[in-house]
């Protein structure tokens, strides 16, 4: 009996290892923080909520807010960091939000270059009739995006990326969303 349950609880033990290392492995890999921050600037900026809502949960549990109490932002916007992408989270009630990383947690190429390819899929899911702008490219290593209305007036919007090398393949980077004028405060 007694070596019947000392296998039971050794395999148990190694099974258990073995998963923390996998999953410690997998929540470390430049797929999974291109998969997070993506995800994010899906739920927190382009999905529908009501931008005027007071105080809105964030449907990340991981998210820890930048503002306290105390704390008031004159454009009403919240914060909030994600611990496990390392990321910043801006969303302001004039109909901006982004989702952004820089130093010392700066995206690398593999990361940056798995998020454009990201946000080209979400753009055509939910802004298809947005347009490239070929006035951003080349303006940074990386940078693409689609607006519809002109530039420098209120009327334009869209979605953006936007990433500048910090050093050696290490990227601050932006995702970035300004809402259609009808949706803006």
């Amino acid at each position: 009996m007694n070596k019947k349950l000392f296998c039971l609880y050794s395999i148990l033990c190694i099974g258990f290892f073995l998963g923390a290392w996998a999953s410690k492995t997998y929540l470390a890999s430049d797929q999974y923080r291109a998969l997070r921050m993506a995800n994010l600037f899906e739920r927190m900026c382009l999905q529908e909520f009501d931008w005027q809502a007071e105080k809105q949960r964030p449907p990340f549990f991981s998210l820890q807010s930048l503002k306290s109490n105390n704390d008031i932002f004159l454009d009403g916007s919240e914060e909030w960091t994600d611990k496990r992408s390392k990321t910043l989270i801006h969303r302001s009630l004039t109909g901006r939000c982004s989702v952004s990383v820089t130093e010392p947690f700066e995206a690398n190429s593999t990361q940056v270059s798995m998020l454009m390819e990201h946000l080209e899929t979400v753009k055509d899911r939910f802004y298809p009739n947005l347009v490239r702008d070929p006035g951003m490219d080349g303006t940074a290593p990386y940078a693409i995006g689609w607006f519809n209305g002109a530039r420098n007036t209120s009327q334009r919007w869209g979605i953006f990326l936007f990433g500048s090398s910090v050093g050696d393949d290490k990227f601050a980077v932006v995702l970035g969303y300004r809402a259609p004028p009808e949706k803006r405060n």
